[in-house]
C-alpha cells in the first residue's frame, strides 16, 4: 500500500522540521558551552601567573633566609673553632656572638614565614579542574549538535527526493 504524498512529504517535512530545532538548540549550547570554556580558559591562565608569582615570591624570601642562615652558620663554626684556643674574656664575647647569630637566623626565619606568600596552588588546581569540565561539556555539545545535524540533513535530503518523486510521478500522471 502506498503512501498519499502530501502525508508523506508532510511526515518528512515535520521530521526535518523537528530535527533542525532541535539541531537549533544544540548549537546554542555549543556556543554558550564555547563561552563558558573560554571564560574558564582565561581564569585558569591568570590562576597560573598567580602560582608562578607566589613561587617566585617565595623562594625570593626563603633564598634570603637560606643565604642568611648558610653564612652565619659557618661564622658560627668559625667562633666554635676559636673558642677551642679562646682565654676566658674572648670566650664570653664569642657565646654572646653565637647568640646574636643564632637569634638573627630565628628572627629571619620567622620573618619569612610571615612575609612568603601561602600557597595558592589549591587555587589553580580549582581552576583547571573548572576548565576541564567546560572543555568536556564543550565537546559533548558539539558531538550532539554534530549528531543532530546530521540526522536534520538525512531528513532533508529524503524530503527532497521524496518531493523530486512525486513531482515526476505528478507530471506522469498529467
Amino acid at each position: 500500500m502506498k503512501m498519499p504524498k502530501n502525508s508523506t512529504l508532510e511526515s518528512l517535512l515535520k521530521e526535518y522540521q523537528k530535527t533542525e530545532a532541535l539541531a537549533n538548540e544544540a548549537y546554542k549550547k555549543v556556543l554558550s558551552a564555547l563561552e563558558e570554556r573560554r571564560s574558564a580558559r582565561e581564569s585558569l591562565n591568570q590562576k597560573f601567573v598567580q602560582k608562578n608569582q607566589y613561587k617566585a615570591r617565595y623562594r625570593t624570601i626563603w633564598g634570603a633566609y637560606a643565604r642568611l642562615r648558610s653564612y652565619n652558620n659557618y661564622r658560627i663554626d668559625a667562633l666554635h673553632q676559636e673558642a677551642k684556643y679562646a682565654n676566658d674574656a674572648r670566650h664570653a664575647e664569642i657565646e654572646k656572638e653565637l647568640k646574636e647569630l643564632s637569634l638573627e637566623i630565628r628572627q629571619a626565619g620567622l620573618e619569612a614565614k610571615l612575609r612568603a606568600p601561602r600557597s595558592k596552588v589549591s587555587d589553580y588546581d580549582y581552576a583547571q579542574s573548572r576548565y576541564r569540565l567546560a572543555r568536556s561539556k564543550h565537546e559533548k555539545a558539539k558531538k550532539e549538535y554534530a549528531r543532530l545535524r546530521k540526522i536534520c540533513d538525512h531528513y532533508e535530503k529524503l524530503y527532497l527526493q521524496a518531493k523530486s518523486v512525486y513531482s515526476i510521478d505528478g507530471d506522469q500522471n498529467s
